[in-house]
């Protein structure tokens, strides 16, 4: 049986949530906060971080804290939980496409030559 209990950071506003087996073993966190976002104004729940322990895989540990940060985003009187997630991790996109997220925007990212860099910074000079 797990309980979710919670703990609050000294950061204004970010609470984070564990999840514990009766014994006390750790099963996994979520850290929310927050958010407003920078082009809509619109103020948000976010999601810093969530984990899950391998003794909490599959035992809906995941599930339970994600339910509780929308509750607590909903008692914010938010009407968005937003999060971040890497594309290539299938595994959690899937996760939270099941619990009815979409995704909404995607970063696009080059890696520069260090050579090119270094031009630019002696342009600079």
């Amino acid at each position: 049986m797990q309980t979710i209990i919670l703990i609050v950071r000294g950061t204004p506003g970010t609470e984070i949530f564990v999840a514990e087996e009766e014994t006390g073993e750790l099963l996994g966190f979520l850290e929310v906060k927050p958010h407003k976002d920078n082009l809509s104004g619109i103020e948000q729940g976010y999601i810093v971080a969530i984990a899950v322990s391998p003794q909490g895989e599959g035992k809906g540990v995941g599930k339970a804290l994600m339910t509780k940060a929308e509750e607590w985003s909903s008692q914010k009187g938010y009407r968005q939980l937003i999060l971040n997630v890497f594309i290539k991790n299938d595994r959690a996109v899937n996760f939270y496409k099941h619990l009815n997220y979409e995704i909404e925007v995607v970063k696009m990212v080059k890696e520069l030559s260090l050579r090119l860099l270094i031009r630019i910074k002696l342009f600079q000079k």
